[in-house]
């Protein structure tokens, strides 16, 4: 489920709601018992929503847009646009945010039942015990100085302040597995609520000191040696983004677990882990890309691109798009351009594409870039926007295989005469397969023109004699 509050992108996901019915699921399959649970999950999912909102609001008051996901056992509140880690004093406001907003909803609950004193001969009277129970006892438990608790990041941005970053993630993430399971060993002793929470706080402490710290077992033989040699991580890191464009996401995976191995940097860590998500995104798998940031490192975010890109995974279309073309915008290059293209090719206005790309500046976007998202918006259909970015090609870098994709286009669109030309001016441009020309369906409504035999002829000439041929009269004009 995926929808927009206050501007804010919201998913939920199905697990979330399975695990608030586990947790007070129906006594029986009798009426009240099946609306006593209904209700507890309503209060459930607008409690945390409430909660994340309060992280929102914050975010948005130092000018970051972020999107909330609701899964598991909580939530999460993204930012889509960080510059980089936030400084202590804004994580410490940010971290605080999600349980104090709850702890208002639960002082105005508490308020208004004293005023107007629920009936118990309805479900209001559950419904305040619920707001009450969720709201109180979730902010407290969440100031608990574990992580990924909110108490956690703050005791965290705390001891930044006194040791700086990398040892602050390191301490309080060690810190958090040894207090989880002392929490979790002194609940069962004393038959109290916690067990279950200490567990997961130990064990998401791990997980995070796993994907982008040292602090874990020794690498396989086949990984690299610890290292925080910077020009041994680069090289790792660019090898996985080769793979990654090479549509090598397997390969790409392998270098980013090499990276995640062996380096005590929370920026390599976090490069690695968005790597590792457009990797999973090019296999076609969202779920994991989406489970990969749940590694990020604390107080990292992933790229604009990245985080747009996500929103759509999530269910936020609209959102995510226009946060593809700001990220494009702003920086223009290959990754962000065919990212972009696939996204309009779905869902998208492929006239607006077109725009941006024209607007990038030329060196931003290579002749190959150009060729694959004009291949995009065709295989998507969208023709015209395909001849443009293929004479957008040929006007830039004079390819004479981006002239013959742009015959190719035209011919699709219905405008065989202007394909005619453009096949033109890839046969002058050096364009010498004959074979292709009489194979390709897609120059089909060229065939039937008066011109083609001719233009097929000089073409032929051409291929035969190896040599450029004479421009024709008239020819060229398309575009």
């Amino acid at each position: 489920m995926a929808f927009s509050l206050f501007g804010i992108p919201v998913s939920i996901r199905i697990w979330f709601l399975l695990f608030a019915v586990l947790l007070n699921p129906p006594r029986d399959w009798g009426r009240d018992s099946l609306i006593r649970t209904a209700v507890w999950v309503i209060v459930v999912v607008a409690s945390v929503l409430v909660h994340e909102l309060g992280h929102a609001a914050v975010f948005r008051i130092f000018g970051i847009r972020s999107a909330i996901d609701l899964y598991g056992l909580g939530g999460m509140t993204i930012p889509l646009d960080a510059s980089g880690p936030l400084p202590p004093w804004k994580n410490i406001l940010v971290s605080l945010a999600g349980p104090v907003a709850g702890l208002l909803l639960g002082v105005v609950t508490l308020v208004a039942a004293l005023i107007w004193p629920p009936s118990t001969e309805t479900f209001a009277d559950e419904l305040v015990r619920f707001l009450l129970f969720a709201n109180f006892g979730w902010s407290v438990l969440n100031l608990l100085p574990l992580t990924p608790l909110d108490g956690g990041h703050v005791v965290q941005a705390l001891v930044e302040l006194a040791v700086g970053r990398d040892r602050a993630f390191v301490w309080v993430h060690r810190w958090s597995i040894v207090g989880g399971i002392g929490l979790a060993i002194l609940a069962l002793a004393t038959s109290l609520p916690g067990a279950f929470i200490g567990l997961w706080a130990a064990l998401g402490s791990w997980q995070a000191l796993a994907a982008g710290n040292p602090w874990r077992a020794a690498p396989a033989p086949r990984a690299p040696p610890r290292t925080t040699d910077a020009a041994t991580m680069n090289a790792l890191l660019e090898h996985a983004w080769a793979a990654v464009f090479a549509g090598r996401a397997e390969e790409a995976l392998a270098r980013c677990r090499d990276v995640l191995a062996t380096t005590d940097r929370p920026e390599v860590a976090r490069q690695a882990i968005e790597i590792s998500a457009w990797a999973h995104l090019e296999r076609g798998d969202e779920e994991a890309a989406l489970a990969a940031l749940e590694h990020m490192p604390a107080g990292q975010s992933p790229s604009r691109l990245l985080a747009a890109r996500l929103q759509m995974a999530r269910g936020a279309i609209t959102e995510g798009l226009r946060g593809l073309e700001e990220a494009f915008a702003a920086e223009p290059g290959p990754l962000s351009a065919r990212v972009l293209a696939a996204a309009v090719a779905e869902h998208g206005n492929p006239k607006r594409f077109v725009e941006l790309v024209r607007a990038a500046p030329a060196e931003s976007l290579d002749a190959a870039t150009l060729d694959t998202v004009s291949a995009q918006m065709f295989y998507a259909g969208s023709y015209d926007a395909a001849f443009a970015l293929a004479a957008l090609a040929f006007e830039r870098h004079g390819r004479s295989e981006a002239a013959y994709n742009a015959a190719c286009s035209l011919a699709r669109a219905g405008r065989p005469d202007e394909g005619l030309d453009w096949l033109r001016r890839a046969i002058d441009a050096g364009f010498r397969d004959l074979a292709q020309v009489d194979a390709d369906e897609d120059l089909a409504p060229l065939r039937s023109l008066a011109g083609y035999a001719e233009v097929r002829r000089r073409l032929e000439e051409a291929s035969r004699s190896g040599s450029p041929p004479p421009s024709s009269p008239g020819g060229g004009s398309g575009g």
